[in-house]
């Protein structure tokens, strides 16, 4: 499972909603959220933003806390170019 897919998955753990529930919220098929959750498939940008939203979350919150939490694995997730 990847860093991201944890995290996503723990958000909705956190509020108490089914997969159903998220993916409903989310507007996505519930095979596909799970995908995501399960770190088989990665989302568009506009596809995880619009997840995050559910959650109340920013692209840039969950980022950050992806390469603080992996900074060997993800080195330059936020480094400017």
């Amino acid at each position: 499972m990847t860093p991201l897919a944890r995290y996503l998955r723990q958000f909705r753990q956190e509020r108490g909603w089914t997969i159903r529930e998220a993916a409903d919220k989310a507007r996505l098929s519930i095979a596909y959220l799970s995908d995501i959750e399960r770190g088989r498939t990665l989302p568009a940008l506009a596809t995880l933003e619009r997840i995050l939203a559910i959650y109340s979350y920013r692209l840039t919150i969950v980022a950050t806390a992806i390469n603080e939490a992996f900074p060997d694995r993800f080195p330059a997730l936020l480094d400017p170019m």
